[in-house]
């Protein structure tokens, strides 16, 4: 049974500590400061907008940004929903590109205004890709609204798949490493 509670357990605990530790500094990224409640209500504000592009327990997410607060929002934020999120290389444009975002299957890809031309290069080229969400000053005023009450706890199990890395594709194109929540939090 302790098994099963992985996923929502590692959500509990970003809840808790916002709860415990509201206006203490989580994380630094990107030369921005994101305290405890900060990031689990832009993790809760991320997952509503993924629902609202259709995005639900089992869709794939790619995050093709830079070192940014967003990232990792989107990560949880899929989390809070139980969609997978995939961590595309930064540096992967055209077929490279391609290939990460077709084995990943994402329904919705996260990007910056610097890999935005590279995203939209390439959408056409992946079936599944719905909505690309540009992170800019519109999206951060989305992420900042309050969000309490939302619905977005619906995390997995613990052996569903949680996350997907890719290898460095040194002999060849990248390989896609799927990873469960169980390890994830382990």
């Amino acid at each position: 049974a302790r098994r099963g509670r992985v996923a929502a357990d590692a959500q509990d605990v970003l809840d808790r500590r916002a709860q415990q530790y509201p206006d203490r500094v989580m994380m630094s990224i990107a030369g921005a400061d994101v305290t405890f409640e900060q990031m689990r209500q832009r993790s809760c504000a991320a997952a509503k907008l993924l629902i609202d592009l259709g995005v639900g327990q089992g869709d794939r997410v790619a995050l093709f940004t830079g070192t940014c607060p967003e990232w990792v929002y989107f990560w949880l934020g899929a989390a809070r929903i139980g969609a997978v999120s995939a961590a595309v290389n930064a540096a992967n444009k055209g077929d490279f590109l391609v290939h990460a975002l077709r084995l990943s299957q994402a329904k919705v890809m996260l990007t910056d205004a610097e890999r935005r031309p590279r995203a939209v290069e390439v959408a056409d080229a992946v079936d599944t890709l719905t909505s690309i969400v540009v992170q800019d000053d519109s999206l951060a005023a989305t992420l900042s609204q309050n969000t309490d009450g939302a619905a977005t706890d619906s995390p997995g199990r613990a052996d569903d798949l949680g996350c997907v890395f890719y290898t460095s594709g040194t002999t060849g194109p990248s390989k896609a490493v799927a990873t469960t929540w169980h390890y994830l939090f382990s």
